[in-house]
């Protein structure tokens, strides 16, 4: 199980609070695990799994010309990224996750900022470790 997608967009103006950033130009999809049409990856199997996620920043508020995103699995951010315009940010995470756990990238909650797309921004995964959630321990 392993995937890499990016962003056909050269920017992508005005996200919402909230909103999924959709890689919607799969480069690898072994297993199928990555939607193209959501942004999210929908873990097949329970295991040890490491993500990473590249984002280049473009134009942002005035008041803070930074951009803000997290990396969600389900409902809870793990993660976060920092853009400054024309600058890359990246975040790798080792993360214990359930059979059916969806992983997305999520723009903070503010409004209007943008982000580069294109070969600048890439979402990938891979399986590191396959295991039953009871063999897994956290903490």
């Amino acid at each position: 199980m392993a995937f890499t997608a990016r962003v056909t967009q050269h920017d992508i103006p005005h996200l919402g609070s909230g909103q999924v950033i959709v890689f919607d130009v799969i480069e690898t999809n072994v297993g199928n695990a990555y939607s193209k049409v959501t942004g999210a990856f929908t873990a097949p199997f329970s295991g040890i799994y490491v993500l990473h996620v590249t984002v280049g920043g473009w134009k942002a508020l005035a008041s803070d010309p930074r951009n803000y995103l997290d990396v969600f699995v389900n409902s809870q951010a793990q993660a976060s990224l920092i853009l400054s315009q024309s600058e890359q940010s990246s975040q790798m995470i080792i993360q214990v996750l359930n059979a059916g756990d969806v992983v997305t990238i999520r723009n903070n909650v503010r409004v209007d900022d943008s982000i580069l797309g294109g070969l600048w921004s890439t979402f990938s995964g891979f399986l590191l470790y396959e295991s039953d959630a009871s063999e897994l321990l956290v903490g």
